[in-house]
C-alpha cells in the first residue's frame, strides 16, 4: 500500500493527475495501512517496531501519519 501512495505521488510529479485528485485514494491507503499495521501489532505483540513515519499528504495541507 505504501508503494501504492508512492505511485501516485509520481503521478503527480509527472502531471497526469493534481494533488487534489489522488488526496481520497491516498487517505484509502493510509486507512489500510493502520489497519494492517493494527492487526501486527495485535497478533504478534512482543515484535519490534520502527517510529512511525510522516508522509506527505496533499488534502491536510502539510503532513500526516
Amino acid at each position: 500500500a505504501l508503494e501504492c501512495a508512492a505511485w501516485l505521488d509520481v503521478v503527480v510529479v509527472k502531471k497526469a493527475l493534481t494533488a487534489e485528485d489522488i488526496s481520497k485514494p491516498k487517505e484509502t491507503l493510509v486507512r489500510a495501512v493502520s489497519m494492517l499495521v493494527g492487526l501486527l501489532k495485535a497478533l504478534a505483540p512482543g515484535r519490534v517496531y520502527e517510529e512511525e513515519a510522516v508522509y506527505a499528504n496533499p488534502s491536510e495541507g502539510a503532513s500526516a501519519r
